[in-house]
This record gives C-alpha cells, structure tokens and sequence, in this order.
C-alpha cells in the first residue's frame, strides 16, 4: 500500500514538472518574438518646412504695401484743336468754380473750347465742364490732364488715381495713352494698328472725393 502511495505521488511530480516546462517555454517563446519585434528600426519621414501663420500674413501685407491703394474718381474727356507752340495748357488741380473758369479763360483762344473737334457740335469743352458748378466743388476736387497726342485715332484711358510720399505728399494720376483701331489679319497672322495723321489736345476731367485733402499735395501725371 505504502509503495502504491509513493509510485502515484512520484508520477504526479513528474507530470507536474512537464507542465512547468512547456507553460515556461511558451513564455520564452513570446518574449523572444517581442524582443524580435522590439528590435525593428523606422525609419521617421521627413518633416515638411512649416511656414506659420504669422509669417504668411506677414508676407501678404509687405506685398500689399508695395503696392499703393487707389482712390475713387469719375472721368469725363474731350478732345479739341491743339494749342499753340508758345501756349500749353498744363495739368491742373482745380479745386473751386472760380479756378475753373479761370483755366477756360486762360486757354480757351488757344484750344477753341468752344468747338467740337469732330463731327459731333455738342462735344466740346464747354459742355464737358458745364456740369462743375459751385455745388460740385463743395464736395470735390478736379484734376485736369492736358495731353498732346500724336494721332487723333488715340484716346486715353486712367490707369490709377492715388496718393504717395515721395518726400512730400503727392497725387499721383497714372494714364494710359492707347489706340482702339486695331484689327487682325488672318493671312499674315498680324495685329495691326491703323493711325491717322492729324495731332489731337486730349483733356480729362477727373473727378475725386473733397475729403482726400488733394490742395494739400502736389500733382504728379504720367501719360504711359
């Protein structure tokens, strides 16, 4: 009886061990499998250059600032006889009734403000400033541009109306001279231009807001 006791007591010894063994070889399995996985190297994507926002704005506004702000204005033109070679009308910064009709007494001999240049009688310089009385004035100041033009078949156009510090305050009125007949030729695949020959006064009347203060800076025309 006793020897059955020890023989069943050895066999359970023995199973039990094996169990032990194989639970802690499974162990060691999985911890070598994540050692292995541990031991993997990524390699980190490179980082994109990162602009923030400040910078961003930052750029948009020195980009903005280069370029100055233009002011609001209404245009009207005329063109007239051109003047003589000891008599030329200059650009003018009109700023009352009575400033008006001292530059159309000054010039008029000159000009023939009074007559059309083309065909149409009412398009003369007369009719064009009939308009800027003393009411206008109160709210407005006028720039007048004279310009000679090589070819009656020219006409201008105002690029921008705006104000600068060039060492002191200036207003500046940027034109563009251009000529609106031109065609394309088909067989020579050309732009062309056609002019006539006769010399045409342009003079433009432009129009801005009273509130800009333009009596305070000097004015400065470019015919481009």
């Amino acid at each position: 009886m006793k020897k059955t006791i020890l023989v069943l007591f050895i066999l359970l010894t023995v199973l039990l061990g094996t169990a032990c063994g194989d639970e802690s070889g499974t162990e060691n399995s999985t911890t070598s499998e994540n050692s292995a996985d541990s031991g993997a190297v990524s390699v980190p994507e490179p980082e994109e250059e990162k602009v923030s926002s400040e910078d961003s704005e930052e750029s948009v506004e020195s980009t903005e600032s280069s370029e100055p702000e233009g002011i609001a204005y209404e245009m009207k033109q005329v063109r007239t006889q051109c003047g003589e070679c000891d008599h030329k009308a200059c650009d003018t910064l009109i700023s009352t009734k009575a400033d008006l009709d001292l530059f159309y007494e000054t010039h008029n001999d000159y000009y023939s403000f009074d007559n059309a240049y083309g065909l149409d009688e009412e398009d003369t310089f007369k009719n064009l400033i009939a308009d800027y009385d003393e009411a206008f004035f109160e709210n407005h100041d006028l720039i007048i541009v004279a310009w000679e033009s090589g070819s009656g078949s020219n006409n201008l156009k105002v690029e921008k109306i705006y104000f600068s510090d060039e060492g002191v305050r200036t207003l500046n009125a940027v034109i563009d001279e251009y000529n609106p007949n031109t065609f394309f030729d088909s067989e020579t695949s050309q732009w062309y231009v056609t002019e006539t020959c006769d010399i045409a006064q342009h003079f433009m009347c432009i129009a801005i807001d009273k509130a800009h203060k333009a009596t305070d800076a000097v004015l400065k025309v470019t015919v481009k």
